[in-house]
């Protein structure tokens, strides 16, 4: 209703209240429901907002849309990237401005909101960390202080990242050859089998099956095709995710035009993709199936930002079998699900997964995976050995709530790669010449 709202008085001559526009809505108007409010959202861009709505509130800003007041007073005219990394000899020295406010800490409206994540002991003795939206109250003088030297230059920097993420690989899709594969991949919620009437026990107890639903998108070439992998076992660590992406790049393996470059795109979860055992199998179980691979490269997406075509896939499956259900049938085991979404869907390849559970694998991960610290931010040329004397395979991490060392802009990930891709080249060509 607030959008419809602004709307409203942005294209027509009206002037009332936001409270007598909602007074006036029309019965075929209906209020959004509860299921359908905003989920998984991103805790940097949150605290930004929720902080510049409460300076607006207390009128000390213009806008409590915060990325219009970004690009409003901090931006050029048209934003560029080197806009949004004040990079920018227009605009970086742009500011805020801030109107004259009073300093009362006792006034009622001198508080903001943030999500805030703290320890707390529970009835068992254990410490656990919560996640909790916490009303801080505080000084006007103290809030804008903070808001200008602390959340904004953190939160531009962050939508900065994503903004030049993005672009790089829209780009990188354009420029897709068949000699080049670009899988974009994402865990979808498990999906809770369910009946089309249930006892009370099946409803209250957790009785139900659920379904894994590993979910993406192949890029070969121009050419796009959605998927998604199921299985009845639940685990997404990075033994589950080879067995998930081991069915569909296997469908590359004996191309006639053979895998050059090979890319992945996901979100950055330290228990599923980015950790050192998801590295060890990259190394020994992904690279091994292409025989010509001469590149590739694993992008991790900005934090809370790897919202992409793989959720639509997840949410296409499981919306037709809540239909099915909604219909008086029952989807309540895997074969049930599996069989709903092979007769209903036709447009995305669907492959059931026998099994992800491999002890074997699991123990040879452990055992073999190189040691990382915890504050690695960049590492490369770990796994590089005489039997891929061709390959080059990079990593990169960054902490987007840590300080980078002073020695490497690792806002700018990707060209990163390349610099230390040519770097290392160089080295070597110069190593094989001096022998």
């Amino acid at each position: 209703m607030l959008f419809l709202f602004k709307k409203f008085i942005d294209e027509t001559l009206f002037h009332l209240s936001y409270s007598t526009f909602c007074k006036l809505r029309p019965f075929w108007v209906v209020s959004q429901e509860v299921e359908h409010r905003d989920t998984c959202l991103c805790i940097v861009c949150e605290n930004a907002k929720l902080m510049c709505s409460s300076l607006r509130r207390l009128k000390i800003i213009s806008d409590q849309n915060l990325t219009q007041l970004v690009e409003n007073e901090l931006c050029c005219e048209q934003p560029t990237e080197d806009c949004r990394f004040r990079k920018c000899e227009y605009c970086r020295h742009k500011y805020i401005t801030v109107a004259e406010f009073g300093n009362d800490p006792t006034a009622e409206k001198s508080h903001y909101y943030s999500w805030m994540r703290k320890k707390e002991v529970g009835t068992d003795d254990v410490t656990r960390t919560k996640t909790r939206k916490e009303k801080i109250n505080c000084e006007p003088r103290d809030m804008i202080l903070q808001f200008l030297n602390d959340v904004l230059p953190s939160y531009m920097v962050h939508k900065a990242v994503d903004y030049h993420q993005k672009n790089f690989i829209k780009d990188l899709k354009k420029s897709l050859t068949v000699n080049d594969l670009l899988l974009h991949i994402d865990f979808a919620e498990n999906f809770n089998c369910k009946y089309s009437s249930e006892i009370q026990c099946i409803h209250f107890c957790g009785n139900r099956d659920s379904v894994t639903l590993h979910t993406g998108v192949k890029y070969h070439g121009q050419a796009v095709q959605s998927f998604c992998t199921i299985t009845k076992d639940l685990n997404h660590d990075p033994v589950g995710i080879w067995h998930h992406l081991k069915p569909i790049l296997e469908e590359y393996a004996h191309c006639e035009e053979p895998i050059k470059s090979l890319y992945f795109l996901s979100d950055s979860p330290n228990t599923q993709y980015r950790c050192k055992y998801m590295f060890y199998i990259y190394k020994n179980k992904i690279i091994p199936i292409f025989e010509h691979l001469e590149r590739s490269t694993w992008n991790f997406s900005q934090s809370a930002h790897g919202k992409s075509a793989a959720d639509g896939v997840g949410a296409s499956l499981k919306r037709t079998c809540n239909d099915h259900i909604a219909h008086g049938n029952d989807v309540s085991n895997f074969d049930e699900f599996y069989a709903c979404v092979r007769e209903k869907i036709h447009g995305i390849q669907i492959i059931p997964i026998e099994s992800t559970e491999d002890p074997q694998l699991r123990r040879e991960v452990k055992e073999n995976s190189p040691e990382v610290k915890d504050r690695v931010y960049l590492f490369f040329g770990k796994f590089l050995d005489h039997t891929l004397p061709k390959l080059y395979i990079f990593f990169v991490f960054y902490r987007f709530n840590e300080s980078p060392p002073n020695y490497m802009d690792t806002i700018r990930p990707t060209f990163l790669i390349l610099q230390y891709a040519l770097l290392f080249r160089l080295l070597r060509s110069m190593l094989a010449f001096s022998s």
